[in-house]
């Protein structure tokens, strides 16, 4: 389960763990590879083992990808909440 916080706006972001990482690319597409992520997100050449690194949990996720991968899960726009 991917805990609430990690679909808040920015200033109210928790980053997601690896497991809510990969919880949420098999919300967008159970096949969809780390390349073919890398592709949807736009990340340049070697963007596949920039994938594997968040899954891995040797870097963190930035906000803005996550919220392409949320909107491509059909989970709406997270980060057009603004409330401040």
């Amino acid at each position: 389960m991917i805990r609430k916080e990690c679909f808040a706006p920015a200033d109210a972001w928790l980053v997601p763990t690896p497991d809510e990482i990969s919880e949420l690319i098999n919300m967008i597409g159970p096949d969809l590879t780390g390349g073919k992520l890398a592709k949807l997100v736009g990340l340049g050449k070697g963007g596949g083992r920039t994938v594997r690194r968040w899954i891995g949990g040797d870097a963190d996720i930035p906000y803005a990808v996550w919220c392409l991968m949320a909107y491509e899960a059909g989970l709406g726009k997270i980060w057009a909440d603004f409330s401040g």
